[in-house]
C-alpha cells in the first residue's frame, strides 16, 4: 500500500501543471444614450455600443477586440426629465483576466444621486464602481458630452455588458 502512495506521489510531481495563468489586460470603451424620467418614482435607461479590447500579456502582438452592447438601467426616487444624447464610457486597463468574457454580464452600481440642469453641450465627468458577486469589479469613467433636461434623482443602477 505504501508503494501505491509513493507511485501516486511521483506521478503528480512529474506531471507538468496544467493550470494557466490569466495574463490578459482588457479595457471597455464605447458610448451610451437614453433618457431619465420620473415624478416621485422614476427610472432611467441608457444603452449603446462599444468594444472590449484585450492584449495578451505573454504575446503583445495578440490583441482581441470584441464588440459589445451596454445598458445602464435604474430606478428609484426622482423628479426628472433628462435626455442624454451622448455619454462616453471608458474603463482603465485591468490586468490578470482570463479574456474579454470577464466583462460580460450584469454589474451592480448601487445607489447614485444626480442632478441635471437645463443645458446643452454639457461636459460632465463622473466615475462609478461596478461589482459582480464580490468576484470582479471595475471603475468606469462616464464623460457626458450632450444632455438636455432638468431633475434630481436617487437611483439604484445595474450595468449590463453583452457581446454583440
Amino acid at each position: 500500500m505504501k508503494a501505491f502512495f509513493i507511485l501516486l506521489g511521483l506521478l503528480f510531481v512529474s506531471t507538468p501543471s496544467q493550470a494557466s495563468v490569466d495574463t490578459w489586460q482588457c479595457r471597455l470603451e464605447g458610448q451610451i444614450k437614453g433618457a431619465k424620467l420620473g415624478f416621485g418614482i422614476g427610472g432611467q435607461y441608457l444603452g449603446g455600443k462599444g468594444v472590449v479590447r484585450c492584449v495578451d500579456g505573454n504575446d503583445f502582438q495578440n490583441v482581441v477586440v470584441v464588440p459589445v452592447k451596454m445598458k445602464l438601467i435604474g430606478g428609484g426616487w426622482s423628479f426628472d426629465f433628462t435626455i442624454v444624447k451622448s455619454l462616453q464610457v471608458v474603463s482603465a486597463g485591468i490586468g490578470n483576466l482570463s479574456g474579454p468574457e470577464a466583462f460580460f454580464g450584469s454589474f451592480k452600481v448601487g445607489a447614485t444621486a444626480g442632478a441635471t440642469l437645463i443645458d446643452q453641450g454639457i461636459n460632465a465627468d463622473a466615475a462609478i464602481r461596478l461589482s459582480r458577486n464580490n468576484s470582479f469589479g471595475l471603475e468606469l469613467g462616464l464623460i457626458g458630452e450632450e444632455a438636455l433636461g432638468l431633475g434630481v434623482r436617487l437611483h439604484g443602477l445595474v450595468f449590463l455588458i453583452q457581446p454583440r
